[in-house]
């Protein structure tokens, strides 16, 4: 059955040539009926109802727009033959292909010569089995006949049509490009994913750790860290990507594995994948806490974001331009794409060259530039994902901004100092017999107030810090005192931005912890509970890493150096690893990065524990010199070691803060006198309960 369209049904010249057509000898179609439409949309409505595109063959359209019924035909006739998109005639071959595929103009996959080179048919789509051929050639004798009916027939019964496979010119068996398309990308996805896990699994080894937090807390920061990540896995993935191109161009064969292509766009190619690698890893590394469960879960999310390229790879060329930028949004299947140009080119013997890469292949519209494009904006769209999770989800460690911090002013040019005043605007203080008046005449270096913070462990809530209220003053050396539990660590961990306040206000130097910790960790030093040292640095190579660290001039660093380690008794241990220090030598070279760089503010959480009576002397010694123009805030168990440091002590019990003064006020208020060096916090709360009544 043929269906003719007309955009009139009465149109002669079209009423003529369709039943030529349906009287020519095609010897292999039967047609029954040839029906006319008045408009295409009408002939789809037809074959759309009860299944009636079985019945049609063929629909003949005319494209032209005639004005009268009577109007002849143009001498340039253009017309569409639409067939089915399903195959009548089966196919028999190692791929069959549903549908004509029109807008391709080369294979998904090309074969190394010409398409099916068995069948003498021409093989997929099939334009002689399926007629198409022969349809196209009756409505071309019809529409010669329209025009000379004699001369036509005597063309026709003169002239044998034969059809015959179009001549392929000579070609190179190498089924070796064949393989290296389809393997080469994974090749290079294995190589790439062992730095990809090292790099999660250090990043949130890191974090795990605490390392990194801490890092911060003495002045890092944010920026510098994850530079130092980008800049030590791109230089590793610069060489193995410099051997990769080595294997690829060099003449271990008569020839190289690739001839024609230009080794440094090559080598620029991988290096962009490399940039992009790193930025999704950095991506990913942000979703986790632990480094196990992140290397393997990270490991999956690489893999499968590979996978989608087969798919991408049939369709590719009916993909819109925008749908090919989308699927390159996984930088793993714009790697697979890039190598396939790649090998394309290498097979039609131009190769990929700087010359070339911004004209893309016939009858496309996407080349080897836009993929290099993608490798850049994939790493800065990976890199936007990690900055917003890392800000907003900071993990276990850390203090969250709102979803919505990039919005807020405050985030991109600080607070105002009105502002600040009148936030700073704090209630009440602490009167009670148990409080000494605070001095008037210091400068207040820390500001805390109404400060709680609660954990949930196991579906309960345990308050670890509970209203606290204090103010350190430069100058002095406050010590908080309190057993195991108390709430001291938590506390300064607090002040340091490692764990965030449930509620309370805190300021350090002015600066809100909140939400200003950049600003209060440019100015602040901190000695934590563990020893987070680097087992791979001596102890010189830490003091000099943190003194460049905290800006401190390079003409300074080894005078800054030696005085630190010779106040602190290590000078003889300078060019020692950190893992072969004993604990006590571990505790002073975490003081002494504290104390390196004069900042305003020093936190130290148990700063001599583990040290011998000599070094603890030496480390006070050290203190009391420092304390000058700085605000000290440290915790101990030490009763003696509270009465010679603090100006001020406070004691802490059970999150709350129970008391606060100077030695001699506390040995007034309980009745003590001078404490007994043997006299631990227990005995000092059994006389408070006992003396008191508290």
């Amino acid at each position: 059955m043929v269906c003719g369209f007309e955009p009139h049904v009465g149109l002669c010249a079209v009423r003529y040539i369709c039943p030529c057509v349906g009287n020519s000898h095609i010897r292999f179609v039967f047609l029954s009926t040839v029906q006319g439409f008045s408009s295409e949309r009408d002939f789809e409505e037809y074959v759309k109802q009860e299944n009636n595109s079985k019945k049609v063959l063929v629909a003949i359209i005319f494209d032209h727009k005639f004005q009268n019924s009577d109007d002849p035909l143009p001498l340039k006739v253009k017309y569409y033959l639409r067939f089915s998109s399903f195959q009548r005639n089966k196919y028999v071959g190692f791929v069959r292909t549903e549908g004509w595929e029109t807008g391709v103009l080369f294979p998904a996959f090309p074969s190394l010569g010409p398409r099916s080179v068995l069948s003498s048919h021409g093989g997929t789509p099939g334009y002689i089995t399926e007629g198409f051929l022969a349809m196209q050639h009756a409505v071309d004798v019809a529409v010669m006949k329209y025009y000379n009916d004699k001369a036509t027939q005597k063309l026709v019964q003169e002239v044998t049509v034969f059809v015959q496979r179009f001549p392929y010119p000579a070609y190179s068996h190498d089924y070796f490009f064949t393989f290296f398309g389809i393997f080469i990308p994974l090749v290079i996805l294995f190589i790439f994913s062992m730095n990809h896990l090292t790099l999660i699994q250090a990043i949130v080894w890191e974090k795990e750790n605490q390392l990194k937090e801490y890092l911060l807390m003495i002045g890092l920061s944010n920026w510098m860290l994850w530079a130092a990540y980008f800049f030590a896995f791109l230089s590793l993935y610069s060489v193995i990507i410099l051997l990769m191109c080595l294997i690829f161009f060099a003449k271990i064969e008569p020839v190289p594995v690739i001839r024609y292509s230009d080794p440094s766009l090559v080598f620029v190619f991988l290096l962009c994948f490399a940039i992009a690698t790193i930025f999704f890893s950095f991506m990913v590394s942000t979703f986790f806490n632990k480094a196990h469960f992140a290397v393997s879960v990270g490991g999956l999310i690489y893999f499968a974001t590979y996978f989608p390229v087969v798919i991408v790879s049939v369709n590719f060329a009916q993909m819109t331009f925008t749908q090919k930028l989308a699927s390159c949004l996984s930088s793993n299947i714009a790697m697979a794409l890039g190598t396939k140009f790649l090998v394309k080119a290498e097979m039609e013997k131009t190769g990929i060259k700087w010359s070339n890469i911004f004209s893309p292949p016939k009858m496309e519209n996407f080349g080897f530039a836009h993929i290099l494009g993608m490798f850049l904006f994939d790493a800065f769209l990976y890199g936007l994902v990690a900055w917003y999770v890392e800000t907003v989800f900071p993990g276990e460690y850390g203090v969250p901004k709102p979803w919505n911090f990039f919005l807020l002013r405050t985030y991109w040019f600080g607070e105002t100092s009105h502002r600040k005043k009148e936030r700073r605007q704090f209630y009440e203080t602490n009167e009670s017999k148990y409080f000494e008046a605070e001095p008037t005449n210091l400068v207040k270096g820390v500001e805390i107030k109404h400060l709680c913070k609660e954990f949930r462990v196991q579906n309960t809530t345990k308050i670890a810090v509970k209203d606290l209220s204090l103010n350190l003053y430069m100058g002095q050396i406050t010590v908080l005192l309190g057993h195991n539990g108390a709430g001291k660590s938590t506390t300064l961990s607090i002040l340091s931005g490692l764990y965030p306040a449930t509620s309370g206000e805190a300021y350090i130097n002015g600066y809100d912890i909140s939400n200003q910790m950049v600003q209060v960790r440019r100015s602040l030093g901190l000695c934590p509970q563990q020893n987070l040292l680097f087992n791979c640095l001596t102890v010189s190579e830490h003091l000099y890493f943190y003194c460049l660290v905290k800006g401190i001039p390079r003409k300074t660093h080894l005078v800054e150096i030696d005085h630190m380690l010779s106040a602190f008794h290590l000078l003889d241990k300078r060019n020692a690893f950190s893992y072969s220090l004993s604990g006590g030598m571990k505790r002073r070279l975490s003081v002494i990065i504290a104390l390196i760089g004069s900042p305003q503010v020093v936190i130290l959480d148990e700063p001599t524990s583990g040290m011998d009576p000599f070094s603890r002397r030496a480390t006070w010694d050290v203190l009391q010199q420092y304390k000058e123009d700085r605000t000290i805030l440290l915790t101990t168990h030490y009763m003696d070691e509270a009465d010679i440091l603090g100006d001020r002590i406070a004691i802490m019990v059970k999150g709350s803060l129970r008391c606060c003064g100077s030695s001699v006020f506390l040995k007034k208020i309980y009745g003590l006198f001078p404490f007994d060096h043997s006299l631990d916090i227990d005995m000092l709360i059994f006389f408070k309960h006992t003396l008191h009544g508290y």
